[in-house]
This record gives C-alpha cells, structure tokens and sequence, in this order.
C-alpha cells in the first residue's frame, strides 16, 4: 500500500506540474497577444495622429499662400516661400497617408481618401490652378 500511495502521489505531482506549465504557456502566450494588439493600436493611433496633423498643415499653408496670393492677407513670406511650404506640407500629407493605408482598415482609407480630395481642391485653389467655391469640387 505504501508503494501505491507514493505512485499516486507522484503521479498527481506530475499532472499537478504539466497543468500548472500548461496554464502558464497559455496565459504567456494570451498576454504576448495582447502586448501585440496594444503596440499595433498605438501604433494605428500615432499615425493617424500624424496624418491629422500633416492635413492641417496642408490646410493652414494654402490657406496663408491664398491669402497673400489674393491680397487678404500681408505675409512676411514672399508667394514663391509660401508656396514652397505648401510643397513641403502635400509631401508629408502624402507620406502620413501612405502610412494610414498600410495600417488602416477600408472605411478608414476611404475616409482618408475623401479628406485628400478636399485637401487637394484647397490646394488647388490656393495656388490659382482653379477657381471656384470650394463646394464645385476639384475641378
């Protein structure tokens, strides 16, 4: 009886062992998954952030370029700088927008792809390579 109650004892050790190291492996593994999907939201979050901003400053850099073009407003920047900046500011919206294709879901991208035609007729109107309300479109 003794030598049965050991081989017991130890055999219910050694389940008692594999549970527990199964139970960890799973709940690592879980966690590990988890780590994963926050690192990619932050990620998501940064570069649509990053995007935001980029359009912004789209925005902002045709709107002082229309301005002085038009004579709204004084600029201590002459037409050529602004529209230099304007230049410099399409580049990294271009390359913000890239970044959100690669991370984004489809109803995110198109979004994206409706803010880059209104960024553009904004552009466009503020360089004078059209005319127009804003609501005719980019045409």
């Amino acid at each position: 009886m003794d030598v049965v109650g050991q081989v017991v004892t130890i055999g219910a050790v050694v389940i008692g062992a594999l549970t527990t190291h199964l139970t960890n492996h799973m709940l690592e593994r879980q966690r590990v998954r988890h780590v994963l999907l926050t690192r990619w939201d932050e990620r998501k979050l940064e570069t649509y952030a990053v995007y935001i901003d980029a359009v912004r400053t789209c925005i902002y850099s045709a709107v002082a370029l229309y301005e002085a073009r038009t004579g709204l407003a004084q600029s201590p920047h002459p037409d050529g700088r602004l529209a230099e900046h304007l230049t410099d500011a399409e580049g990294a919206r271009s390359r913000a927008f890239e970044r959100v294709m690669l991370l984004a879901h489809e109803d995110v991208i198109e979004a994206a792809h409706a803010v880059n035609t209104a960024t553009k007729a904004v552009d466009w109107r503020a360089r004078g390579t059209t005319d127009g309300p804003l609501a005719s479109g980019a045409s």
